[in-house]
């Protein structure tokens, strides 16, 4: 993300060293770009943290995923993306995608999706032919505010506008099961923010029907709102679908790059380099059946680098 977006840009728009090496075998493969996670829980990528290699090459970028041990995509930007133009398949034909997902045996079995809904027939032949389970709305467009070209972050100022944004989810939720597909929302931090002395989160939550909305966690952030992940998972267990695997150091310096919109986005790091207890989250995912989980990195220099460790570290942890 970049902070000076249009509205009409931003609307078209988730164990440390000494436990990878105590692994067998996975110093070795990361050091040859991969992983042998095939005994353990399948491990996905968020196409985000990859947009500007994905963008350059779509196909060897797959092919580079694959071989890195990963079994799942998520893609990102169906109706336009920041930063990204050309998401989210970057020039690939949908045929051309399910093709490359076969070939690597990789599955997408989620997609962001920006707050707009206009090409209904995109969205139902490409959930069709990707086999996508989850449309995920990645942030609501009402937590944003345009001035002079620019885009900032915008807290709602009463339990009434949070809750419109509730009612705006509900029907999103009921036209993707209509179309046979499932939706959830995606958090960051400032969604556990208050207003009126509740938290927007929760009113959120509890405002949309858990059948229609679920929660896409994104572990990263829960931790950067002052939350432990492990004790949101358990607050919204049954509710969950998946998670962005990222880690968080509150102690890292903010950071004035005009990447990061969110200022604690310099906090973020792959699973591993951060200061959450992955062990016990992992274990949490595992008890409670979450299936997808998507390494990410929000702003990076080594998109794939750190993608790579982070699903190391993740699958030393079983």
């Amino acid at each position: 993300m970049t902070s000076s977006l249009t509205r009409r840009h931003f609307l078209k728009a988730g164990l440390g060293v000494a436990g990878v090496l105590a692994a067998p075998g996975l110093m070795a493969n990361a050091m040859t770009g991969g992983c042998n996670a095939a005994s353990g829980r399948p491990y996905g990528v968020q196409m985000y943290m990859l947009r500007d290699m994905f963008a350059k090459d779509p196909a060897g970028t797959i092919k580079k995923l694959a071989a890195a041990g990963f079994k799942q995509l998520e893609m990102f930007g169906v109706g336009g993306s920041v930063n990204a133009e050309g998401a989210p398949l970057f020039g690939l034909s949908i045929d051309d995608m399910a093709d490359l997902m076969a070939e690597y045996k990789l599955t997408v079995p989620s997609v962001h999706i920006n707050s707009d809904l206009e090409d209904i027939e995109y969205i139902k032949e490409l959930g069709s032919k990707l086999n996508i389970d989850y449309f995920i709305e990645p942030m609501a467009g009402e937590f944003l505010n345009f001035k002079d070209g620019k885009v900032n972050l915008n807290t709602p100022s009463s339990v009434d506008e949070v809750k419109a944004i509730a009612a705006r989810l509900n029907k999103r939720g009921q036209t993707m099961k209509d179309l046979g597909f499932k939706f959830a929302y995606h958090n960051h931090n400032f969604e556990f923010d208050k207003v009126d002395g509740q938290v927007i989160f929760d009113i959120m939550m509890e405002n949309t029907d858990p059948e229609l909305v679920k929660i896409e966690l994104d572990l990263g952030w829960v931790a950067a709102a002052g939350h432990d992940p492990v004790a949101m998972l358990n607050k919204y267990k049954g509710r969950v679908i998946g998670c962005h695997m990222k880690d968080y150091d509150g102690s890292v310096p903010l950071s004035d790059d005009p990447r990061m919109i969110i200022p604690e986005m310099s906090r973020i790091s792959t699973p591993g380099d951060g200061k959450s207890d992955f062990a016990a989250i992992v274990k949490h995912l595992n008890e409670n059946n979450v299936k997808y989980r998507y390494v990410e990195v929000d702003v990076t220099d080594t998109p794939f680098e750190d993608a790579v460790r982070g699903l190391c570290h993740l699958s030393a942890l079983g």
